[in-house]
């Protein structure tokens, strides 16, 4: 009743394959970068609700950049 909806586990690899990826890419382990995401997502959960299943962290090389997309779940008083 209270679930969310259930990923898929190719949605799973593909997002887990993604993150090593890109710790290979910023010389970072894997563990540090679900640790980062999970620090960013209960860090905005205080203030806005967010999809949590929908987050993605992306590096850049040049210039060094982390960018995060979050997004936002829809609740009645956010129109």
């Amino acid at each position: 009743m209270f679930r969310g909806k259930r990923r898929n586990t190719s949605t799973i690899a593909k997002d887990r394959l993604r993150l090593l990826v890109n710790a290979e890419r910023i010389d970072c382990s894997p563990g540090i970068l679900l640790m980062m995401k999970k620090d960013i997502i209960k860090t905005v959960n205080k203030y806005i609700l967010v999809e949590e299943d929908k987050v993605s962290l992306t590096f850049k090389a040049a210039p060094p950049t982390l960018l995060a997309t979050i997004a936002v779940k829809k609740t009645p008083h956010n129109r």
